[in-house]
């Protein structure tokens, strides 16, 4: 049986099938706030080529290798959009705690390192970590963060 974790992750695999089967219904969804984000730090992880050892059915290499190229193509069109705010940025909800920012964080330059890419995969625009570790010397930051929140606001 699944728990915890386990199911998010299950979830976050389900809405990424959803996505890759339906783009460009998906993306204007998550880019106005419609559908909320999926987990940020599963979405890393899955982009990265890391799954749980226990989802349902397993995975099957084709299956992953389907996932892994999903969460890629969600970053990049959701995260990491032209128009993304900061949160958006981090594949972080508004209301994430400081842990999960900081994770994502570290989770999203892993992804960007050119060292780190996989072989298969379109390379990163260096522009995308510049833009990662401003979301996060703001959003890291309590005070900057404050700040951040009220010009959404407005």
């Amino acid at each position: 049986m699944l728990e915890g974790r386990e199911l998010e992750a299950a979830a976050v695999a389900a809405r990424l099938k959803a996505f890759r089967a339906d783009p460009a219904r998906a993306v204007p969804r998550y880019l106005k706030g419609i559908e909320p984000l999926p987990d940020g730090a599963i979405l890393l992880r899955f982009a990265q080529g890391k799954f749980p050892s226990r989802l349902p059915g397993g995975l099957a290499p084709a299956e992953a290798e389907m996932l892994r190229v999903a969460a890629d193509e969600f970053v990049r069109r959701v995260c990491l959009w032209d128009h993304s705010d900061h949160y958006q940025v981090l594949c972080a909800r508004r209301d994430a705690a400081y842990e999960a920012i900081k994770e994502n964080y570290h989770l999203l330059m892993a992804l960007l390192h050119p060292d780190r890419q996989e072989a298969a995969s379109q390379a990163w625009p260096e522009a995308f970590a510049q833009r990662v570790n401003l979301a996060y010397a703001t959003l890291g930051d309590n005070a900057a963060r404050r700040e951040y929140d009220a010009r959404l606001r407005t």
